[in-house]
């Protein structure tokens, strides 16, 4: 068993040291395509077009480190001292204010209580869940359709909803789902 103990715990520093070293140079790639971008354009729009797919590709990447180093940090269950008092209702509704620029094409709603909604817990992990959540609902949701982000109180405890009118998971796929890097591709 140790062996596979020693190969998990390499694996996870791996994730990590990835993720921090890529850092910079997409940093680096985003920063130069930015400034590309704002330059005076000129007759060559192919130039332009280059900029553009350059700072996408960076976007997806850097998503990508965050997600790793994401996982490389949060492995397994929080110890106590790493939780602490969080507001679900006004993180929510910080998240939502963002979403509501990023869901242009979508009827991006949310339904948060008037009072706060208090638990004990890790808001970036709160809000990275949401948030890979909301971008789930908005990528698979066609134009014109409706995505839904909801808290509400049930049994003393905060229930946070993300509900979409998108085509959603069949079947087959949902035993999956809670599966790390499982993507349903359809």
């Amino acid at each position: 068993m140790q062996p596979i103990r020693q190969s998990y715990e390499q694996l996870q520093r791996f994730a990590a040291n990835a993720s921090h070293e890529l850092r910079t140079p997409l940093a680096a790639v985003m920063s130069n395509a930015q400034v590309g971008l704002l330059a005076p354009l000129g007759d060559d729009s192919q130039q332009r077009l280059r900029f553009e797919k350059i700072v996408e590709a960076t976007k997806l990447m850097s998503l990508l480190v965050t997600q790793l180093l994401f996982l490389a940090r949060h492995e397994g269950k929080l110890p106590p001292e790493a939780l602490s008092k969080v507001d679900l209702r006004q993180l929510l509704a910080d998240v939502a204010d963002e979403y509501k620029f990023q869901a242009k094409k979508l009827n991006f709603v949310s339904y948060l209580p008037p009072q706060a909604v208090e638990v004990k817990a890790d808001a970036n992990l709160i809000r990275q869940a949401v948030m890979n959540l909301l971008n789930n609902a908005c990528k698979y949701t066609a134009a014109g359709g409706t995505v839904q982000l909801k808290l509400s109180i049930q049994a003393h405890q905060g229930l946070i909803q993300v509900i979409d009118s998108g085509a959603g998971i069949s079947v087959a796929h949902l035993p999956h789902i809670f599966q790390r890097f499982y993507r349903v591709n359809e």
